[in-house]
């Protein structure tokens, strides 16, 4: 819908689980605690101040859906 975005990746260990194993590969999705965001790139106004990490889009509601329905679904998936 936006022109670009951000793909973020957080992760963390996760301090819950203690792995006793010494195969470390086979507890290796209870061993950390991961998880992606995607964020549009938008102008420095566009944030607000008033709450922390809250973005807000400039492109309104029918440019979105116009956007998303003129998209060809063959054109993204090639």
């Amino acid at each position: 819908i936006t022109e670009e975005f951000h793909l973020v990746l957080h992760t963390s260990p996760n301090t819950l689980h203690a792995s006793e194993s010494l195969d470390y590969w086979k507890t290796i999705d209870e061993d950390y605690h991961w998880h992606i965001e995607i964020l549009p790139i938008i102008s420095a106004k566009a944030r607000s101040y008033t709450f922390k990490e809250v973005y807000y889009s400039p492109l309104t509601s029918e440019t979105a859906v116009r956007r998303l329905r003129d998209t060809k679904v063959e054109s993204v998936i090639a």
